[in-house]
């Protein structure tokens, strides 16, 4: 599949072509579409090359592979002028597999934090499976999504435990927190067992003083989360916050668990946020300087060929 070239007499802005695609992308929700190409070299800077770019959108969201992500989503990620050489459609990520994976390892007690789409005939296979193998809980957070999952596990021994996801601010996943009993009462229709509410403070990476903030919301979206579904009649004897910037914020009544991930290595992210110290960085790589310039840029012979994307 090949975008029109944004630099095309067509007519059409890379804005407006990044509009279109993440629109069409919140439509087809089990994709992802991966963009490639590179940006226009800087006018102010005679000679230097047009930088490569990969982008992905999902759920009508995009992010930057390459280059950093704006956390204002009014902020473009592709300058005019951008040439889109290349677009391929993946498979999104929803998947069972890393909870399979723990499972194989021995856990017995596993919370899969995002909303699984289980409509495909192969995950709802392999999500049954996995759910008479362990005690599993399912984050949902759409009417559709959880008669899907009903649908997946139906006949099963026992229900299957979901959470509803709440939105704390950050924008992406996650209904309005009022609106957590809604999501409960299609679960329960589903045949599925609500046992509360979890969130996703990652707006909390938004800036350096982000953190307390971000994990104030997430302390707020559960607890009025809590209050629409025991106003239902629902449990809400879990509510989880989860985001390693927000961890040490959100750590309070009413919530039960945290599920802060980066924390366990850290990385130069989190030692930007004041997060970590370098000396709390599980990892990190010798690297040479190859190249040096007086405006203080420099070149490694260690990049995105021979590093993860991941900062």
């Amino acid at each position: 599949m090949h975008p029109p070239d944004c630099r095309s007499p067509s007519g059409e802005s890379v804005l407006a072509l990044l509009a279109g695609l993440e629109e069409l992308s919140r439509t087809h929700p089990d994709r992802v579409l991966r963009l490639r190409g590179t940006l226009p070299a800087d006018p102010g800077q005679p000679g230097q090359q047009a930088e490569f770019f990969e982008l992905l959108l999902f759920r009508g969201f995009s992010s930057s592979i390459t280059h950093p992500t704006a956390f204002d989503p009014d902020s473009p990620l592709l300058p005019e002028g951008t040439h889109v050489a290349a677009a391929e459609l993946l498979r999104a990520p929803l998947k069972p597999g890393e909870a399979e994976v723990l499972a194989d390892a021995g856990f017995t007690d596993l919370f899969q934090a995002y909303p699984l789409w289980a409509a495909r005939a192969d995950r709802a296979e392999r999500l049954r499976a996995l759910h008479e193998r362990v005690a599993l809980t399912i984050g949902v957070e759409s009417v559709e999504a959880a008669a899907a999952l009903g649908a997946a596990v139906a006949g099963s021994d026992r229900p299957l435990d979901v959470l509803v996801e709440v939105d704390p601010g950050l924008h992406r996943s996650g209904v309005v927190p009022d609106d957590a009993a809604t999501i409960a009462a299609a679960a329960e229709r589903a045949g599925l067992r609500v046992r509360g509410a979890f969130t996703f403070g990652g707006h909390g990476y938004a800036a350096c003083d982000a953190a307390p903030g971000a994990g104030d919301d997430e302390v707020r979206s559960l607890t009025r989360a809590a209050e629409s579904l025991t106003a239902a009649g629902f449990e809400a004897s879990v509510l989880s916050a989860g985001s390693t910037p927000t961890a040490m914020y959100s750590a309070r009544s009413p919530v039960t668990d945290e599920r802060p991930g980066t924390y366990v290595f850290h990385d130069a992210q989190q030692v930007v946020l004041g997060t970590a110290s370098m000396d709390e960085v599980a990892l990190v790589v010798a690297a040479t300087v190859v190249a040096s310039h007086p405006d203080g840029r420099f070149v490694l012979d260690a990049g995105s060929k021979a590093l993860a994307a991941d900062r």
